[in-house]
């Protein structure tokens, strides 16, 4: 291929390895203690949620889930959740609410919901943005 090309790497395997890669890194996030290690998951989180497309997220998320663990839906939004309630890691939680509205605009109702759950009613409207006037 061109350079152009090859920069951008497999698209063919891309959602392969973000069907794959996303529910590793989260479950990464949620087993470990060690900071630097939460906070490598969590950038390679961030990005996977902002390139990941709407149609292969809603594959990801609608996939039978291991009856031992909840839903990946779930597994991400609380993944934010934790990282929101260190309010002084000031980056973590701007990523944390990047990943929130990148989510959002691929999946309004699901990801709403499982929000909402995890206690973000306050800060859903400002995620969303204005609101139309009609």
């Amino acid at each position: 291929g061109t350079d152009g090309e090859e920069g951008r790497g497999d698209m063919e395997m891309a959602p392969v390895y973000l069907k794959r890669l996303l529910p590793v890194f989260t479950e990464l996030f949620h087993s470990s203690l060690a900071p630097p290690l939460r906070r490598e998951s969590l950038k390679l989180l961030r990005k996977m949620c902002h390139y990941i497309t709407p149609e292969w997220l809603s594959e990801l998320t609608s996939e039978a889930p291991d009856p031992n663990k909840p839903p990946f839906s779930v597994q991400i939004c609380e993944v934010i959740a934790a990282v929101l309630e260190d309010e002084e890691d000031t980056e973590g939680c701007l990523s944390a609410l990047h990943m929130a509205q990148d989510l959002l605009h691929k999946n309004t109702c699901l990801f709403t919901e499982h929000l909402t759950r995890q206690g973000f009613q306050g800060k859903l409207g400002l995620l969303a943005g204005p609101l139309e006037e009609e």
